[in-house]
């Protein structure tokens, strides 16, 4: 079967070059080579379902609770969003700083609040998440929440991208997080979402607290609508559980703490005290390594390009064979002999 696509490039003299590759992100695996004249543009398979699946569905990843997590230091070279005690604050819009795909829709910005909550952004001129609490799924938004509810962080919000292309990763820290609103805990940890450049999102969790006396309901989840399947939420416990078919996130009743400023009891099966067993959510996509479906995708073949102008061209291949795990085709154009797309 052939793909017919159509992008528009800068009118600019086009590097040519006698094999183009094509096929895999390079985050993926290998490209394939086809022969042309003209280096033009890069066809990438960027985003993965598992077999039969379809784009929008929590099928599409696979859930991991570990207890041997490390959270990452990014004391230095660290952007800071916020800073000191927030409560129900939110950031501006942030650079990812890398194409990250969820559920098949790239996303290059991001928001966050003080509450644990983060909205993905298809570009920098998006409705921020807002600092209210987010306890729901919302339908064509998408909510990663490392902790759902009204909650409070003692000493802001800060980022930094570590690693290198194509394997970097943004670490979203709230420092000295801790669950509900009343004075701060000074011996609280931090809390940290990790966005990779593959598509893995993880949620690492460290010295965590309830600042109440009572107990409280807090759900854990990652949303990209309100259809059944399209979300998931996770039930804490000695083993973890991941639950995809509700239209609502279940919360998990998290016992009262000490109310003190020096909080003295972690909460059970989520806090801990040592950065090298921290409690670890990990869901990572079809065709990534850690997968339980997919984890090696066909390429495509047969690559043409026809009716090359200073600012169009038809693109045609033939389609991968066989397409378990492939939802869709990517088309990148680049200006510099492949340096940057």
């Amino acid at each position: 079967m052939k793909k017919n696509y159509h992008s528009e490039v800068e009118s600019k003299p086009l590097t040519t070059k006698h094999e183009i590759p094509i096929g895999r992100h390079p985050i993926f695996g290998p490209p394939i080579k086809a022969s042309t004249g003209w280096l033009l543009m890069l066809l990438l398979l960027s985003l993965f379902t598992g077999i039969g699946m379809n784009g929008q569905s929590m099928a599409n990843y696979t859930f991991s609770g570990t207890t041997n997590g490390s959270l990452e230091n990014i004391d230095d070279g660290t952007s800071i969003m916020t800073a000191a005690v927030h409560d129900d604050d939110a950031t501006l819009i942030q650079p990812i700083g890398f194409d990250f795909y969820y559920m098949g829709v790239l996303y290059s910005h991001f928001s966050a609040n003080s509450n644990g909550q983060v909205r993905l952004h298809p570009n920098g001129t998006s409705t921020v998440i807002g600092g209210s609490a987010v306890s729901s799924y919302s339908s064509g938004t998408v909510t990663l929440a490392a902790m759902g509810g009204d909650n409070e962080t003692g000493a802001g919000m800060k980022m930094k991208i570590v690693g290198s292309a194509p394997n970097r990763k943004l670490v979203i820290e709230w420092t000295k997080f801790y669950v509900y609103f009343t004075d701060p805990v000074n011996n609280a940890g931090n809390m940290q979402m990790w966005l990779s450049e593959n598509g893995v999102i993880s949620y690492v969790y460290g010295e965590m607290y309830n600042s109440s006396t009572s107990s409280q309901n807090r759900a854990i989840f990652l949303s990209s609508g309100s259809t059944a399947g399209q979300s998931a939420h996770i039930t804490i416990g000695a083993t973890p559980a991941i639950v995809t078919t509700s239209t609502f996130p279940a919360t998990n009743l998290i016992a009262g703490g000490s109310g003190t400023p020096t909080a003295t009891t972690l909460i059970a099966n989520l806090g801990t005290s040592s950065n090298s067993n921290r409690i670890k959510y990990t869901f990572t996509p079809a065709g990534t390594a850690g997968h339980a479906t997919v984890t090696s995708l066909a390429a495509p073949t047969a690559l043409t390009i026809n009716g090359v102008s200073a600012s169009s061209m038809t693109i045609n291949w033939t389609a991968a064979s066989p397409a378990n795990g492939i939802i869709r085709y990517a088309v990148f154009n680049s200006t510099d002999g492949g340096v940057t797309y």
